[in-house]
């Protein structure tokens, strides 16, 4: 398949997951907002916040796919930049989660249908298509004036980050405790959930990077990753650093960490190129 062609397919699943969204959001709502968060329960607050962050994906989503199909040979617009990683993310996490459940069975005793295997097709084809499309443009990387990044800017990212792997770690957990979990039987998992946590973690920033150079809390504060060269296996040690004891401290009065450092890579930030100014011509008759 043609660059065009994964960019339109692109351009089409972004389109149908932003109208999905929104639809069931309007349904969501008429059923009775009160009556579903509204309670100190963190499974629902975990809930809310991807519905809230789906919804701002939907409303970008949708702008960025008008701006996409009107200029077909430019690059994508900077308004799916969010949209496409966090579907990207939440693909991921099902497709994950999917394959942690066990095979249910219905009321006779009979193995589920077959037509189970369908909820395995959207994102399948979601990841497959991003994939294959950015390992042939490079990357979801904004053009702009390159800068070094703030300390803070970066520990913004770095919490949304955090905040989008634990909704999601909670929001799928809570639908496997109803088919159960081949997990069950290993007790290294079972009996904490760090294990699984720093798992998760793994997953979300090593595929993030190595496809967009940029995870959700990236796109969010306008930074992404800059590699030097082997990018996969860059990303995967620059991965594994995340878990040396008090990395997080690496950052303090500094712009890189262990994690940059020791993967040879750094985060930088793009600023919009401002137009420069057209020439005003001196009026005819006036003395140069």
């Amino acid at each position: 398949m043609s660059t065009a062609a994964l960019r339109t397919t692109l351009l089409v699943l972004v389109a149908l997951t932003s109208l999905i969204h929104l639809l069931t959001l309007a349904q969501f709502f008429h059923a009775g907002f009160s009556d579903r968060f509204l309670r100190l329960d963190p499974f629902r607050w975990a809930e809310l916040f991807v519905w809230v962050l789906g919804t701002v994906a939907a409303v970008l989503g949708a702008v960025g796919v008008v701006k996409g199909f009107q200029a077909p040979k430019d690059p994508l617009p900077a308004q799916l930049s969010f949209p496409i990683v966090f579907s990207f993310t939440a693909s991921l996490f099902q497709l994950f989660f999917l394959l942690l459940r066990r095979p249910a069975e219905d009321a006779m005793g009979q193995p589920e249908p077959w037509w189970i295997a369908l909820v395995w097709l959207w994102p399948l084809v979601y990841l497959a298509t991003s994939m294959a499309y950015f390992a042939r443009v490079g990357g979801l990387v904004p053009t702009g004036e390159v800068q070094w990044v703030g300390g803070w800017r970066r520990l913004g990212g770095w919490v949304l980050d955090i905040l989008v792997v634990m909704a999601l770690l909670l929001m799928n957990v809570r639908a496997l405790a109803f088919t159960g979990s081949v997990l069950d039987d290993v007790p290294y998992f079972h009996d904490s959930p760090y294990p699984l946590i720093s798992v998760m973690l793994f997953v979300y920033f090593f595929s993030t990077e190595v496809v967009f150079l940029r995870t959700l809390g990236k796109v969010a504060t306008g930074t992404f990753v800059v590699v030097e060269r082997r990018r996969m296996l860059t990303i995967l040690g620059r991965t594994l650093l995340r878990y040396i004891p008090l990395e997080a401290f690496s950052f303090l009065g500094r712009h890189t960490g262990w994690h940059d450092e020791f993967s040879n890579t750094s985060v930088r930030r793009a600023l919009p190129r401002v137009p420069a100014a057209s020439a005003v011509k001196a009026p005819e008759g006036t003395a140069a």
